[in-house]
């Protein structure tokens, strides 16, 4: 498991991700949502619960369901926010350097 979905895991631990659907639409409600992922394979419905909510950053991750679900403990999750600032600028930092390292490895081959 990459650094990006072991930080998911231990926010999820720490009880600072909402999982699935009503969850991040609540947590988008409150205003507690700081980031919210979507898998690669999420559904377009999935995404329109966005939407009303221009402010809060969204990144599709480049994981499908069962891998981004098998990280928060679940066996699929097309949608979360995680809730806590610190982890969601970790969280950042770690795929922006994953995508620069991928960016390499295309270079390279």
């Amino acid at each position: 498991m990459n650094k990006a979905l072991s930080l998911l895991g231990l926010a999820k631990k720490a009880g600072r991700v909402a999982v699935g659907g009503e969850a991040v639409s609540g947590a988008l409600y409150q205003g507690t949502a700081r980031v919210v992922l979507t898998a690669s394979d999420a559904a377009k419905n999935t995404l329109r619960r966005l939407t009303p909510y221009p402010d809060v950053r969204h990144i599709a991750l480049p994981y499908p369901k069962e891998e981004l679900g098998a990280a928060v403990g679940y066996q699929s999750c097309s949608i979360l926010a995680v809730c806590d600032a610190g982890f969601a600028k970790a969280l950042i930092s770690a795929l922006d350097r994953q995508r620069s390292l991928d960016k390499i490895n295309q270079a390279i081959n």
